[in-house]
């Protein structure tokens, strides 16, 4: 059966939506990063917490504000944390890559004589460092102590020479030590912008719900430096999920239709592109009037069984009032 004619696109081609989703709303967030970067490049620092469910966007608004940022002529440098990755440092190590594997004449020039501290975060001198600190425990403190120091010493002197963009994503799957070190990054952030300007931007992505107790704490902590913002992700309001539709190849999606998908996901665009493609697959999509409406009701919209299980397996571990 042939799909209405309101589609622009094959169904052969809807299949593109799950790999390439388009990026619609988030007006609100995207005016004041980019204020936010106008006060960074006059050497005002910002910390921006984007806390949000899985699927709402996180990673992709803050891909849209590293794309602004490069735009407007500021460095970016981003780390990613990862589920069942515990690696030290890990997004440290990813977003600072360049300046730890500098020969030491770069180094220098670059990061003075923080360089070999900061060399610390690579994986093989981290393990030979705990290896070397294991004698006493206020030893290994000091060690760590230090090395946050020049991690943070060494991001503010890129961002003075330079204004910059720090972003950490998916901060609720960071080990205990990257934790500490976000959170002494803020402190020291704070603390130096009030004796001189610092143009950097500082953002990180997260769940709320899967971060523990620790996250909890540190996240608490630093909402309460002046420099702090936090953004809760919602989901996509009608006119939002209309036009997400319409990006789709959807013509003219109704009233009915929109309504139906934002009371079956809630507005949240990964829930949205799932439920969509349910509707072509269950041929329960056609036009009326000029107009593409849906023949089944909200409780039918069912997410598939790939993205079902996934989230059944992520509540396994939550309390019983979590989940």
């Amino acid at each position: 059966m042939e799909g209405p004619a309101g589609w622009e696109r094959s169904r052969s081609l809807i299949g593109l939506v799950k790999t390439v989703p388009p990026f619609v709303g988030r007006r609100q967030e995207i005016d004041w990063f980019t204020h936010a970067l106008q006060d960074v490049c006059t050497g005002k620092p910002h910390v921006v917490l984007l806390p949000g469910e899985a699927g709402l966007g996180k990673t992709r608004l803050l891909h849209e504000v590293q794309a602004l940022a490069r735009r407007s002529g500021i460095q970016v440098y981003h780390g990613r944390c990862q589920e069942d990755v515990l690696l030290p440092y890990l997004p440290f190590v990813e977003a600072l890559r360049m300046q730890l594997e500098q020969t030491p004449g770069e180094a220098e020039e670059t990061s003075g004589t923080e360089a070999e501290l900061m060399r610390q975060l690579l994986p093989r001198t981290v393990v030979s460092t705990a290896v070397a600190s294991a004698s006493t425990t206020a030893q290994a403190d000091q060690d760590k102590l230090r090395l946050f120091l020049a991690v943070s010493r060494t991001l503010l002197t890129i961002a003075q020479s330079s204004p910059a963009l720090f972003a950490v994503d998916d901060l609720h799957w960071a080990d205990p030590s990257s934790l500490d070190l976000f959170q002494h990054l803020v402190f020291t952030l704070a603390d130096t912008a009030e004796r001189e300007p610092v143009p950097l931007l500082l953002v990180c992505t997260y769940r709320p719900r899967e971060g523990g107790e620790r996250l909890i704490r540190l996240l608490a902590r630093i909402q309460r430096e002046n420099i702090c913002d936090t953004f809760t992700l919602r989901g996509l309001n009608e006119a939002e999920i209309s036009a997400l539709l319409q990006s789709f190849g959807l013509r003219s999606p109704s009233h009915q239709l929109t309504a139906t998908v934002s009371q079956a996901t809630h507005g949240n665009p990964l829930f949205i592109q799932e439920v969509f493609h349910h509707m072509v697959q269950q041929e329960a999509l056609e036009e009326r009037g000029g107009s593409v409406v849906t023949t089944a009701s909200p409780s039918d919209l069912r997410l598939p069984e790939e993205v079902t299980s996934a989230i059944a397996t992520r509540i396994q571990g939550l309390s019983e009032g979590c989940r």
